[in-house]
């Protein structure tokens, strides 16, 4: 159900009710259209004096001061249809509310002809304007009914284009308030999502250099340097929504590089990235989550040797990254992967951030081998900006 507009405030920024104003379409539309009006009634009228000399008209001037008179009038008329159509639920008041506002406008049409025939010291013109106008016979009636009418269609022409652009201004508005408030729910959503990833990483690794502590540590003091070092660009990396491969390949190096020091005989791994994927942008702490269940998911498996390889290319016109995790042992009943709290967070900030366009998959092509393959839309050139609507 939608609330009335003096309800209808927006919930992103601070520019104030969702609904514009009035008066600033009608100052804005109102006159250009009442321009037009007036030069096509003024072709209209010299085509009639051309046509018949019998017929008295008042000159262009004349009719330009008389539309000039009835321009402020023509500006109060579209606010008061505006108010009554606002402020009155009732249908029938509504459309009786316009066409008495409509009749009202449009009986002035004559009187502000003679004004401004008096004004230009047009003396013939007034008198003739005059008796039409006081006149009870059936031809000056037709006369002033056949003002009225045109004048009438001419302020609903007006009212319309009034009300037409008012509306698409509101709609608009309302476009853009509810994209950024859906721009904000995203934004929100992914930093959830981010703050989630973060500590479930995080206490692995200090999980790592505890254990070592007591048996090595030397080897405790290095890996708390290096943690320290990962944590700072870790909390980097959380203000940023996209970066560049390559900072997402250092990042993983280094937590790589901490787990290989704490397993020197069980873990390998090898990075292999095309020069162009490498400046391809990505969601920021997406590849990390992929390398420590590999890792970690490998060590636990078996006591052998697990070799861990990174891959990325650019093909399709899509970004592709590969996590291998070769030499873990399959457990007994177990025929594919299951996606952890990492890998899940994974695929669904992708499909926070690209729909449809981004997936990850795993798979284990034979026993022992698993891969996650993760596909994105290639972003490059410092483009950090991707938002669907939405």
């Amino acid at each position: 159900m939608i609330p009335p507009a003096e309800d209808r405030w927006p919930v992103v920024g601070s520019r104030g009710p969702t609904l514009s104003p009035w008066w600033p379409t009608i100052l804005v539309v109102a006159p250009p259209c009442w321009l037009f009006v007036f030069l096509v009634e003024i072709t209209n009228m010299e085509a009639w004096r051309v046509a018949s000399s019998e017929i008295q008209i008042a000159p262009p001037a004349t009719h330009a001061v008389q539309f000039l008179l009835l321009l402020p009038l023509l500006l109060l008329a579209c606010r008061a249809a505006a108010a009554l159509w606002e402020h009155t639920d009732v249908w029938l008041l509504r459309i009786g509310g316009q066409v008495l506002v409509g009749v009202a406008f449009a009986a002035l049409a004559r009187p502000a002809l003679v004004t401004a025939a008096a004004v230009m010291h047009q003396g013939d013109i007034v008198e003739a304007v005059a008796a039409s106008m006081l006149s009870p016979s059936r031809e000056s009636l037709a006369i002033w009914v056949a003002s009225a009418a045109a004048m009438a269609l001419n302020y609903a022409a007006c009212l319309g284009i009034v009300a037409g652009v008012k509306t698409y201004r509101d709609l608009e508005s309302e476009r853009v308030a509810r994209a950024d408030v859906e721009r904000e729910a995203v934004q929100a959503r992914l930093q959830a999502l981010t703050n989630q990833l973060n500590p479930h990483f995080l206490f692995n690794v200090l999980n790592t250099i505890v254990s070592l502590i007591g048996s090595q540590p030397r080897l405790a003091q290095t890996l708390v340097t290096r943690f320290a070092e990962l944590l700072r660009r870790i909390l980097n990396e959380g203000a940023t929504r996209f970066v560049p491969l390559a900072r997402e390949l250092e990042l993983a190096e280094q937590y790589l590089e901490i787990q290989q020091m704490r397993f020197p005989s069980r873990l390998r791994h090898s990075v292999v990235v095309d020069e162009p994927a490498r400046a391809a942008l990505v969601p920021a702490l997406v590849l990390q989550p992929l390398i420590e269940n590999a890792v970690i998911h490998g060590l636990r498996a078996s006591e052998a040797q697990v070799q861990v390889e990174v891959r990325a290319r650019i093909a399709a016109h899509a970004l592709e990254i590969t996590v291998v995790n070769q030499g873990s042992v399959v457990p007994p009943g177990v025929s594919g992967p299951t996606p952890g709290v990492g890998l899940r967070n994974v695929g669904e900030r992708l499909r926070t951030l690209f729909g449809d366009d981004a997936s990850v998959v795993l798979a284990m092509p034979e026993p022992g081998r698993y891969v996650a393959i993760v596909h994105l839309p290639v972003l490059a050139d410092g483009l950090a900006q991707t938002e669907r609507a939405a």
